[in-house]
């Protein structure tokens, strides 16, 4: 389990760090659901597709539409 929380911490910092940049350097407007949107998804479809350490994390986000296949 720790490594599966791990592997959270870094999508964490990884969409954090990139809605930074997005910020500084496009102009891009603040948005919390911006950025926790594509870590939930990520995260979702890493435990549908098996992810080794995901899958015994309790996450409750469902992929979005356009993750749709």
């Amino acid at each position: 389990m720790a490594k599966g929380i791990r592997l959270l911490i870094t999508l964490n910092f990884w969409h954090i760090w990139k809605h930074r940049n997005a910020r500084i350097f496009d102009g891009a407007r603040p948005d919390c659901e911006a950025l926790t949107e594509p870590i939930l998804n990520l995260a979702s479809l890493w435990q549908l597709a098996e992810a080794k350490n995901l899958r015994k994390l309790p996450l409750y986000a469902q992929p979005t539409e356009a993750m749709q296949p």
